[in-house]
């Protein structure tokens, strides 16, 4: 892949911690990765061609330089078009239990609904639907992404150490685009 960033002068690269990778959030299965749940802000604001990585949480006894994911934005819907297609297409995205990693755990998008989540590995509850589908209010999906897992072994230089940070960054990010796209061709034959 030549460029990472469709258009360097306008796409945002998103960064965050990803705190508990089991496959929720990024749901990364079935050749579509999703992010539906948690990060509301990511979410809500991202446009396709923005890229998002997920960097390991130190708090979690993870290395926080260790990439575990990496998306190119193909499509930001909103939440019930995400559970009509689920319905539909992407029935992978749907959880069976609670041991499956699926994102698809809401059943509406209405507030004025009773929602109360499927099972699922995400440990969500009915107090987490303000933040995934109201604050949220979209789902991120990629065809164009890079999952690493746990095991994964590709880690940025410490001299990227300025896209790390609490929360979520973009805007502090905008500077290192060019460096990380620059750094990422590197990265690309360790990956899936």
């Amino acid at each position: 892949m030549g460029n990472l960033f469709a258009d360097l002068n306008k796409n945002r690269l998103y960064t965050y911690k990803v705190q508990h990778d089991g496959g929720s959030a990024p749901n990364p299965y079935n050749g579509v990765c999703t992010l539906a749940i948690c990060k509301p802000t990511i979410r809500r604001t991202a446009k396709p061609g923005d890229v998002v990585v997920g960097f390991g949480c130190k708090s979690n006894g993870d290395n926080e330089l260790r990439i575990v994911y990496c998306m190119v934005v193909d499509e930001v819907i909103p939440w019930d078009e995400y559970i009509r297609r689920c319905s539909s297409g992407l029935l992978n995205k749907i959880p069976k239990n609670s041991d499956d990693p699926g994102d698809c755990i809401w059943k509406s998008a209405q507030k004025t609904v009773p929602n109360d989540p499927r099972d699922s590995w995400s440990g969500h509850d009915a107090s987490d639907f303000d933040r995934d589908v109201i604050s949220g209010e979209k789902v991120i999906l990629s065809r164009n992404y890079w999952y690493f897992g746990s095991a994964n072994t590709v880690f940025v230089p410490t001299g990227m150490l300025p896209l790390l940070g609490r929360g979520h960054r973009s805007a502090s990010n905008w500077n290192c685009r060019e460096t990380f796209q620059d750094f990422w061709p590197l990265v690309i034959p360790c990956g899936n």
